[in-house]
């Protein structure tokens, strides 16, 4: 597996930076997280795959009380709601 870039990635690159220099990255970085403090679902999800990533695999499902608890839970830190 190569990690060598095509020519014109690089070139995108450099348009994506030029377009969007580390100071905006961070005014649109902080103001997302202002959102997803006040409950923006899309903010707080968008937050999540960025910082963590995306689930490579799907959901374990939980079960019984404590698992129902921890769903609740996991809602309200990522959607604001249960």
């Amino acid at each position: 597996m190569s990690t060598e870039k095509h020519p014109n990635e690089l070139n995108y690159l450099k348009a994506i930076r030029q377009a969007c220099p580390l100071e905006t990255w961070q005014e649109i970085m902080t103001k997302t997280v202002e959102q997803a403090k006040t409950g923006d679902a899309d903010a707080r999800l968008f937050l999540a795959f960025f910082l963590v990533g995306r689930p490579t695999r799907p959901a374990t499902p939980l079960s019984g009380i404590a698992g129902a608890e921890e769903s609740i839970k996991l809602n309200e830190m990522l959607f604001g709601q249960s």
